[in-house]
């Protein structure tokens, strides 16, 4: 992945993205609160994703500069967050945000089975598979196959 950087945000408020990783939160407080651990971060990165692959995943408060890139592709997963994740203020907000991240970096790159049989089903049982390097046929349950092996 490739991303542009700059010190740009004047904000420590962060929103998710409809359709990102962490869509679904609320919005990030990351302010200084010295009196309960939390530094001032003066200067937050806003980053510009380039190529595909990259998407934005959260954006900062003041002028919608990106705070966050999430990033796939066939091999792999990054997620960049342009602000220090331990001054995200709520714990429960800290937690859910990991959680989406985790979900995000953990999930299996190729598609299953039932991905792959919902993917047949819709086309009529037989077909060229995801990767093109052989084919699924299983219009006949009994002795459904994946290039030449039985399907349990």
């Amino acid at each position: 992945m490739q991303c542009a950087n700059n010190d740009a945000s004047n904000t420590n408020l962060a929103n998710p993205v409809l359709g990102s990783i962490f869509d679904g939160l609320s919005q990030i407080n990351f302010a200084r609160d010295y009196a309960n651990g939390y530094y001032d971060t003066l200067y937050p990165d806003a980053y510009t994703g380039l190529g595909a692959g990259a998407s934005n995943a959260l954006l900062y408060n003041d002028g919608g500069q990106t705070a966050a890139i999430q990033y796939q592709d066939e091999t792999k997963r990054i997620v960049v967050i342009g602000f220090p994740f331990e001054m995200i203020h709520e714990s429960g907000m800290r937690s859910q945000a990991m959680q989406k991240i985790m979900d995000f970096l953990t999930a299996p790159l190729h598609p299953t089975v039932r991905e792959m049989l919902d993917y047949l089903l819709g086309n009529g049982g037989t077909a060229y598979d995801y990767n093109g390097d052989g084919w699924f046929d299983i219009s006949d349950p009994v002795n459904a196959f994946v290039s030449g092996e039985t399907m349990y």
